[in-house]
């Protein structure tokens, strides 16, 4: 009876000793690959901006890269597009409530107490989208 548990002890921990030898090998794999885009893009100019999305007509160009499948690891990149999508929605809400607050303005005056209140939402929309999202 014995040697049975013993048996099936060292079987489970060799199943096991394999599971993490596959995890690994396929961690490595991943990595390897990182690696070489990593060199490909250095030996091609690095990566182009391509955040936010302009017309070529524009004297401006994008200030950002953005690229979620390249960037973040793939068990995480529900949960970042996620917050990408909430966050986009939180800036488009901002700019449609300063809109809204300056059409109420001009449609019924301004007021002492109510532009400090309009005053901050372009204060909060420059701030927010800067600090919350593009930094490493």
């Amino acid at each position: 009876m014995y040697t049975q548990v013993q048996t099936q002890d060292q079987v489970r921990a060799q199943a096991e000793l394999l599971k993490r030898q596959e995890e690994l090998e396929k961690k490595a794999a991943e990595l390897d690959r990182r690696e070489r885009e990593m060199q490909s893009l250095s030996a091609s100019g690095g990566r182009k901006n391509n955040w936010p999305p302009l017309p070529e007509q524009l004297p401006v160009g994008p200030c950002f890269y953005h690229d979620i499948s390249v960037d973040i690891p793939v068990e995480f990149q529900k949960t970042v597009k996620i917050m990408y999508y909430l966050w986009m929605f939180h800036t488009g809400t901002l700019f449609v409530n300063i809109f809204g607050c300056l059409a109420w303005f001009c449609g019924r005056g301004l007021r002492p107490g109510h532009a400090v209140v309009h005053g901050l939402h372009p204060l909060l929309l420059l701030l927010l989208a800067d600090m919350l999202w593009f930094k490493p």
